[in-house]
């Protein structure tokens, strides 16, 4: 079995042809788990996140950008991966659990990195 994983620096979830596109993309090479970076969005519902992934069953964490800046969001089809842990952070979101069909256990780390110098110690000490 195949996995798919994809990521993007979406640079604003909240605009129509970013939507458009991801759901595009999940379409074209459905994938078991997203990692979607500065989405600029402070609040994602349930309700958001299942307009454009492609299984009814899913599982996610959010990391909620502050003001019009940052943003994470994960997602994963429940199906095929079960999240043993979720972590959240301001600038990263770990997710730790076992794909169904082989019991392999594995993390993931969905990271948005600051640009600015004065932030990098404390972002990687923090990691």
């Amino acid at each position: 079995m195949g996995i798919n994983i994809l990521s993007w620096n979406i640079r604003g979830f909240r605009k129509r042809e970013k939507k458009r596109s991801l759901r595009t993309l999940i379409q074209k090479h459905n994938p078991c788990l997203l990692f979607v970076q500065e989405s600029k969005v402070e609040i994602l519902s349930e309700y958001e996140i299942r307009r454009f992934w492609n299984s009814s069953n899913l599982d996610f964490v959010v990391s909620p950008a502050i003001g019009s800046a940052g943003g994470l969001f994960s997602i994963w089809n429940s199906d095929i991966f079960t999240a043993l842990e979720k972590y959240s952070y301001q600038r990263f979101i770990v997710v730790i659990g076992t794909f169904k069909h082989s019991n392999f256990f594995c993390g993931f780390i969905n990271v948005y990195a600051p640009s600015v110098d004065s932030e990098k110690t404390k972002f990687l000490e923090e990691l």
